[in-house]
């Protein structure tokens, strides 16, 4: 299934962007996802919490240009 047709109750998410304003306030000034991540996104999350440890990283020279020429 496409995660962009599931759209879970953010209501019971402690989100700001459903939780801050009353029910006939329609809340689009925030970018917040009313969506599903990607299995992807999640499996990836899921294998570095699951390492244990949260220290900094080594960015390898791919990803550095990646992040270079998207903020170029």
């Amino acid at each position: 299934m496409n995660q962009f047709c599931n759209f879970p109750n953010r209501k019971v998410t402690d989100s700001i962007k459903w939780n801050y304003y009353p029910e006939d306030v329609l809340p689009l000034w925030v970018a917040d996802m009313d969506f599903l991540s990607a299995p992807e996104i999640i499996d990836a999350l899921e294998k570095r919490v699951d390492h244990g440890i949260y220290g900094y990283p080594h960015l390898d020279d791919e990803l550095k240009e990646i992040v270079v020429d998207w903020v170029s």
